[in-house]
């Protein structure tokens, strides 16, 4: 599966500066493995107020130091701070970007004491980042936080061409077996707008509508009417523009 926030704040590492013992956080860049910078960020405790322990951040990275009572908050301001400079010195974009997978088949299963045939379809959409460096290349984040090259559309029936895309860690179940994507599914990618998501919802909103009419043509005290005149009666869903 591919990642949401591009990035980490890795913490609870323990270093020696000046003579004491300071915890260091690390910003992890999906980007490190093709030379991004490292950024990290010093954090010690400042006792000069007995009442009320405060907690003080200090990086090169950074302008000023950054100081909270609270180090939940004050991990948040170091993640979005370094996240900031990481994209300053980077020179990535990022995009909200929707990944559209269009799966189902008509099958049989024939065996000595049972016959069975099956039809299913299934639309899923997901949203990923798509991040634009400046050469233009675009990439996308796996499981694993690294970057990868951002993937390409794909048709129902074909395979994907280099193994497809890096999703990290192994998703059996979730994308057919291991890490490619569904031989028999259809991908495709565009920008998330409110307009796009909108009608993926409308869509889907169509096919749970489908769905309950199926349902009643083909219940017990209507489904022999309901096949009889099944030409004139079949639903379908519109043709692609």
């Amino acid at each position: 599966m591919f990642k949401q926030t591009p990035g980490t704040l890795d913490v609870g590492h323990q270093v020696r500066t000046g003579g004491k013992l300071v915890d260091e956080w690390k910003f992890r860049s999906p980007f490190r493995d093709k030379g991004a910078p490292q950024l990290t960020a010093t954090v010690s405790i400042d006792k000069s107020n007995p009442k009320e322990f405060t907690f003080v951040a200090r990086s090169d990275s950074l302008s000023a130091p950054i100081v909270d009572t609270d180090i939940n908050r004050l991990r948040e301001k170091v993640d979005a701070a370094l996240r900031q400079q990481h994209e300053i010195l980077t020179g990535v974009v990022w995009e909200d970007w929707l990944e559209v997978e269009v799966r189902g088949r008509r099958r049989s299963d024939e065996r000595a004491d049972t016959s069975t045939t099956e039809a299913d379809l299934r639309i899923t959409y997901r949203r990923l980042k798509r991040g634009i460096l400046p050469s233009g290349a675009a990439y996308v984040v796996n499981s694993n936080g690294i970057a990868t090259p951002f993937p390409s559309a794909k048709r129902a029936g074909e395979a994907d061409p280099d193994g497809g895309p890096d999703f990290g860690e192994s998703m059996p179940g979730i994308r057919g077996l291991g890490n490619g994507r569904d031989r028999e599914a259809e991908y495709s990618y565009l920008p998330e707008t409110p307009e796009n998501v909108r009608a993926l919802d409308d869509l889907l909103e169509r096919m749970q509508a489908l769905r309950d009419n199926l349902s009643a043509f083909l219940r017990q005290d209507t489904v022999q009417q309901s096949l009889s005149g099944l030409v004139s009666q079949s639903p379908a869903l519109p043709a692609p523009l």
